[in-house]
């Protein structure tokens, strides 16, 4: 199986979502940026050779908006990182 280089995950708000994914993957975002031509503003984290990409819109009608909408949060998510990063 070839690596994986990066997760997007797609969230409502960087502001919320950063502090809990700092905890959750027990590191700290490295990056921020805006990627205006896709509407979208990006954290990173890395962990292990993977990095995890959070996206948020900066659009209310751009794909990351509508994606959140139609999956009422994209919580799914959260079960599958704890189980692949939380130590047992």
């Amino acid at each position: 199986m070839l690596p994986i280089d990066h997760i997007g995950i797609a969230v409502q708000s960087l502001q919320d979502a950063i502090p809990l994914y700092e905890i959750l993957l027990g590191t700290p975002c490295y990056k921020r940026e805006l990627v205006a031509r896709e509407q979208v503003e990006t954290a990173f984290f890395r962990r292990g050779d993977t990095k995890i990409e959070l996206l948020q819109s900066t659009d209310p009608e751009g794909v990351i908006a509508r994606f959140i909408a139609k999956k009422e949060k994209a919580c799914i998510i959260w079960p599958l990182l704890w189980r692949i990063f939380m130590p047992k």
